[in-house]
């Protein structure tokens, strides 16, 4: 309850506040009238003092007048501060009139009290006026500088002997002049050409006259010269009984760019910066005219893509695509439209182009080709090409015979480009591992004796020596660290150990040469009691040749030795693969392993 009371008696105070009148007379009898006279309603003050902001009214005589007549001058020049003085004058002096000037107002003695009154009052109730205005002034304009969009107003006026009107810009906002770097003094008053190009300039006249509101998207330009995409809203305003425009930019570079993003995806390819197929379509069915033919068009095909993929991982297959990419565009004219067609499939448009033409082209792509055979990974392609040579042909039925040419050629290529990947992939192996081509040899030798020994087929035989081979290739992907590492490996370096036969099964059945032993080289570290890996086949489950393989695999192994292993006698590794039979090995077959080394 105190506190209510508390506040209630601050709000009455500050709602009885009396204004401060300071009263600066010489004639003391003057002065004492005064006081009588405004004592009730004001705070009487007489101090001489030349700081005016302390009061709401000051009343001086002329003498108060002319001893303060530089600071009133000064305080008068201050455009923030406002105090009106009234100056009491006694009309048998004389006086300089210059010296009203500084005064709001001027009384002549003697004057009636209630109309003296009634002019302080008159006084007092303009300084609050022009106070709140200073401060809503202040406040909007906290506003304009502060709104996000780049804001400003532009009068119209006629230039002396022109017809037409012209516009001039009378204000800015803070954004506008940090946005293009130019400052108030520059732009006010002077043609927005400076930042708008004369032809919109002109437009937005032409339309406000016609419209009330203008909404446009153009560019306006910084003081150095850069462009700054903007989107304009424009209208007429009456502002104190004058119409002027009134335009909000705001600057849209972020959504050009978003925009320019967008259409660039909408039509090229993202890992290749091609053109994509939308865009080959599109500029199939507008190229299609008699002024372009003939109109030849390319169909390649990227052989052993998935070969690639599943051997050496997606981030090698993109490399390639993007060196085939390279490969084209060094074949291909700037004219001509070069386009992914579709994962490792790439288009091309040749407008005025002849067979005979098409047939150089492929020749040079076939050699570009051979010239990459010495790398790691050569580049491959299965090529097909067709020419419309009548307006009556259909495009697509153009595209489709260079498609049936492609697949065509891609019949004879993969084959040859599997198996030169295969054999890049061995060799890399071996460059990286113990996996040498000594054990390769030594390791098909021991199969194919021991498949002889137990009746294998001529064709089991093939498939057992091709496997001896390839039994590994899956490790091609693991580090050379790992596969040379002496001592104990971590889990996680086990786990891209155990990966291995996946991996194998996944490039043996991308090619069809190989394909045969998938299977087996998937299920080469499987163990007869099931506790081997990937799948944990056991017994029978596991096929016969990867059983075979992991017999004399151990052996050699054992008997020639690996960084992490020494080597050991003939008869020890015998007896060892004796004690895993039936565990580890097949029983049946570790008896006639040892039964033919013996």
């Amino acid at each position: 309850m105190e506190n209510d009371h508390k506040v209630i008696r601050e709000k009455k105070n500050k709602k009885n506040k009396k204004e401060k009148i300071n009263i600066l007379l010489a004639n003391s009898k003057n002065k004492e009238l005064l006081e009588d006279l405004l004592d009730k309603d004001f705070e009487i003050i007489s101090k001489q003092e030349t700081d005016f902001n302390n009061y709401d009214l000051i009343i001086m005589d002329v003498e108060h007048i002319e001893k303060y007549r530089f600071q009133i001058n000064r305080f008068k020049q201050n455009k923030n501060s406002f105090t009106p003085i009234i100056c009491l004058r006694d009309e048998s002096k004389n006086t300089l009139q210059n010296l009203f000037k500084l005064a709001e107002d001027v009384v002549d003695l003697p004057i009636s009290k209630i109309l003296l009154l009634t002019r302080i009052e008159n006084l007092v109730s303009n300084k609050r006026l022009i106070e709140k205005c200073k401060v809503l002034e202040e406040k909007y304009k906290n506003i304009f500088d502060n709104i996000n969009d780049m804001v400003f107003l532009m009068d119209t006026f006629k230039e002396k002997g022109q017809m037409n009107f012209l516009l001039k810009v009378s204000e800015t906002n803070q954004k506008l002049r940090e946005k293009l770097n130019y400052t108030d003094e520059i732009l006010k008053n002077s043609s927005p050409v400076k930042f708008m190009s004369d032809k919109d300039i002109r437009g937005l006249y032409k339309n406000l006259t016609s419209r009330e509101e203008v909404l446009f998207t153009t560019e306006f330009f910084s003081s150095q010269g850069e462009a700054v995409p903007v989107e304009i809203n424009a209208r007429m305003v009456q502002i104190e009984g004058k119409k002027q425009m009134l335009c909000a930019a705001r600057d849209i570079t972020e959504k050009k760019e978003k925009e320019k993003e967008v259409n660039y995806l909408l039509f090229h390819d993202v890992l290749t910066g091609l053109y994509n197929r939308r865009f080959f379509e599109e500029e199939m069915k507008r190229l299609d005219t008699a002024r372009q033919l003939p109109l030849c068009i390319f169909i390649i095909d990227v052989n052993g893509m998935k070969l690639i993929n599943d051997s050496f991982g997606h981030k090698a297959g993109d490399e390639l695509l993007i060196k085939t990419v390279n490969l084209l565009e060094e074949i291909f004219r700037k004219e001509d439209i070069l386009a992914r067609w579709g994962g490792d499939e790439f288009s091309v448009l040749l407008p005025q182009t002849k067979g005979t033409e098409a047939e150089k082209i492929l020749a040079r792509m076939k050699a570009k080709c051979e010239e990459t055979e010495t790398g790691n990974i050569p580049i491959s392609l299965g090529i097909g090409y067709a020419v419309k040579e009548d307006e009556e042909q259909d495009i697509f039925d153009i595209l489709h015979k260079a498609d049936a040419a492609m697949y065509k050629d891609k019949l004879f290529a993969q084959t040859s480009a599997s198996n030169k990947i295969i054999k890049n992939l061995l060799s890399t192996l071996e460059a990286k591992s113990p996996e040498t081509e000594a054990h390769t040899k030594r390791l098909t030798n021991l199969a194919l004796k021991l498949g002889k020994k137990i009746g294998l087929s001529a064709n089991q035989l093939n498939n057992l020596s091709l496997l001896a081979t390839l039994h590994d290739i899956g490790k091609v992907n693991i580090s050379e660290e790992i596969l040379r590492n002496p001592g104990d490996l971590t889990n996680d370096e086990w786990e891209q150990i155990r990966e291995h036969p996946r991996i194998g099964y996944k490039i043996a059945s991308s090619c069809e040469d190989f394909s045969a032993v998938a299977a087996e080289i998937l299920a080469h570290h499987e163990h007869w009691n099931g506790e081997g890996y990937p799948k944990g086949l056991k017994e029978d489950q596991i096929p016969l040749l990867s059983r075979i393989i992991s017999i004399v695999d151990a052996y050699d192994v054992m008997i020639n030795g690996r960084p992490y292993q020494d080597a050991v006698s003939k008869k020890e590794a015998l007896i060892e693969l004796n004690r895993c039979g039936g565990s580890q090995f097949d029983p049946q077959l570790v008896r006639e392993f040892i039964e033919l080394m013996s």
